[in-house]
């Protein structure tokens, strides 16, 4: 029996409480869905991250290698929260490169990744 296809994830997919995810820009369902798997279920709690750190952690949680872009997408969001006026330089620059031609190769650790101190209340 031929398996079925999976069907791209919806705006329903995305729980009530992480769906103002959706207003940043570059985040549709299926990136909601990833900073969801990440813990991360508002725009506020992706300050001060790291984006190559996330993307350890992501690809760790889902057992796979994901495609790097989702790195820009997650360096994207963390800048415009962490320097909005940096963020439009992000974006003016990352139109700017092209991809290289051929396979891209990343080596990824699958450890236990290191995950961002919380804030503590008195900062």
């Amino acid at each position: 029996m031929p398996k079925a296809k999976k069907r791209a994830p919806r705006v329903a997919d995305v729980p009530a409480k992480a769906r103002g995810l959706l207003e940043l820009p570059n985040v549709g369902p299926a990136t909601a869905l990833d900073l969801v798997r990440l813990g991360l279920f508002e725009s506020k709690a992706l300050k001060s991250q790291n984006a190559d750190t996330m993307y350890a952690k992501l690809c760790k949680i889902d057992g796979v290698r994901h495609d790097p872009c989702v790195i820009d997408v997650f360096a994207s969001l963390v800048a415009r929260l962490d320097e909005p006026a940096a963020a439009q330089a992000f974006d003016d620059e990352s139109e700017d490169d092209a991809a290289p031609a051929g396979p891209l190769a990343i080596a990824i650790d699958l450890a236990e990744p290191e995950v961002a101190a919380e804030p503590s209340a008195g900062s």
